[in-house]
C-alpha cells in the first residue's frame, strides 16, 4: 500500500506525474486545498492506481485549477448581495425563522450542483459541499468500522475569504439510528434532530444539529474546545444531501426504496419524535 505522506507540493506533483495528471503549482495547491479536505486528497492520491474512484476524484479537482487559479471549482465566489458561499446554485431564499442567518443567494445562470463522485472499486467519493460565510461542511458517503454504510460530516471554519481550515476540522459519523432521523428532518417529517456525544474522553460531546426553518435548513457541527461550524443550507442543497442518505440507507436496506425509507422514516420516527 502506499504510505507517503505527501507533505510536500513535489510529493504531490512526483505522483500526479505518474497517474498521468499535470503538475500543479503552490497557487493551484492552495486553492485546491480550499475546496477539498487535505485527508482526503492524500487518501485519493494513494488509492488512484488501483481505485477508479479516486482517480475520478483528483480528474475532476486538478484540471478544475489549471488555466484558472484563482477560484476552485467547488468554491465559487459569493453573491454580492449576501454574504454565504455556496457551491450549488439556488434562487435568493426568502425570510427565516429565528436568528440564526439566511442561505445564501445562487447565481442565476448556474444549475444546482450534483453529488461528486460515485462509488468505484472498494471506495464511495460521493460527497457535497456546503459553504458559508462563517464555516463550509462536507456531507460524504462514508462506512464504519464494521463496514455499514453511513455518512460522515465535516466542518470547517472560515480563515479568509473562500477559505476554509480543514485541517483542523470537525468530522461526525452518523449512527444508524441517526441517518433515519435526518431523512425524517430533511423531509419535513420532524422540525430537527440532534446528535451528540459523538466524542470519547476529551471529545466527549462532540455532535452536530440539523433544523428546519421552514424556508432553509441550519446545521450545526460541533466539538469541545474546538467550537461551532454553523452554516445555512437551502433546499436546493437539502435534496442533494438527502440524495446520498438515502443511497447509503439503501445499501444497508436493498429491499427498500428511496420512497420506502422517507415513508417509513415519517411514520415511525416522525410520528412519535414531534
Amino acid at each position: 500500500m502506499n504510505a507517503v505522506k505527501y507533505e510536500t507540493l513535489s510529493e504531490v506533483n512526483e505522483r500526479l506525474v505518474e497517474l498521468g495528471l499535470q503538475k500543479i503549482s503552490p497557487q493551484q495547491a492552495a486553492e485546491i486545498q480550499k475546496a477539498a479536505p487535505k485527508s482526503r486528497l492524500v487518501q485519493a492520491l494513494r488509492e488512484a492506481s488501483s481505485n477508479t474512484g479516486a482517480m475520478n476524484f483528483l480528474r475532476r479537482l486538478i484540471p478544475a485549477n489549471q488555466g484558472s487559479q484563482n477560484a476552485p471549482q467547488t468554491a465559487p465566489a459569493a453573491n454580492q448581495s449576501g454574504p454565504q458561499q455556496r457551491q450549488s446554485s439556488s434562487q435568493p431564499a426568502r425570510a427565516h425563522q429565528g436568528n440564526n442567518p439566511p442561505a445564501s443567494n445562487r447565481p442565476q445562470n448556474q444549475a444546482p450542483a450534483q453529488p461528486q463522485g460515485e462509488r468505484r472499486g472498494d471506495k464511495d467519493y460521493t460527497s457535497h459541499h456546503v459553504y458559508g460565510g462563517k464555516a463550509a461542511l462536507t456531507w460524504s458517503a462514508d462506512e464504519t468500522r464494521n463496514g455499514e454504510p453511513t455518512i460522515r460530516l465535516e466542518g470547517a471554519k472560515s480563515i479568509g475569504e473562500r477559505q476554509y481550515d480543514w485541517s483542523n476540522k470537525i468530522a461526525v459519523q452518523f449512527t444508524r439510528d441517526e441517518l433515519t432521523c435526518a431523512v425524517a428532518t430533511l423531509t419535513g417529517a420532524l422540525p430537527k434532530m440532534e446528535g451528540k456525544n459523538h466524542g470519547v474522553g476529551d471529545q466527549t460531546g462532540k455532535g452536530f444539529e440539523i433544523v428546519d426553518q421552514g424556508t432553509n435548513f441550519f446545521v450545526k457541527v460541533f466539538a469541545p474546545n474546538a467550537g461551532v461550524c454553523a452554516v445555512p443550507m437551502t433546499p436546493e442543497d437539502a435534496f442533494t444531501v438527502t440524495s446520498i442518505i438515502l443511497k447509503q440507507m439503501r445499501k444497508g436496506k436493498p429491499w427498500l426504496s428511496g420512497q420506502d425509507l422517507i415513508m417509513l422514516a415519517a411514520r415511525t420516527v416522525g410520528r412519535m419524535k414531534k
